[in-house]
């Protein structure tokens, strides 16, 4: 693996528009990336989902798929999908919105 590729693995990307799988729920959105990159089992990919999904206080819409969700509830998911990969650092090309903010730096930090 490059530098660069190693670099980039360590690093939680949130874009602006968050391209969750439309046909995945929310819980297999934020297992997908661990047991297919990181070759996690699917046991520990979801109880790590599950985690992120509380951390970010939505653990009640794990079983809805994106298109169910709202905006801010979209947002959610994607900044727990990336938590999911146990980043280093991450990045958002996005503002959080206004219902995000309070808690979104609490949850970033380790």
């Amino acid at each position: 693996m490059s530098d660069v590729a190693a670099i980039r693995s360590n690093v939680g990307m949130v874009f602006q528009h968050f391209n969750l799988f439309p046909h995945m729920t929310v819980l297999m959105n934020c297992m997908a990336g661990p047991m297919w990159v990181k070759g996690v089992s699917a046991t520990e990919a979801r109880q790590t989902a599950l985690q992120f999904l509380e951390r970010v206080r939505i653990p009640e819409q794990a079983n809805k798929f994106p298109v169910q969700l709202s905006g801010g509830q979209q947002q959610r998911v994607a900044i727990a999908r990336s938590l999911c990969m146990k980043p280093d650092v991450m990045r958002s090309t996005s503002r959080p919105q206004p219902s995000t903010r309070k808690w979104s730096r609490r949850c970033w930090i380790r």
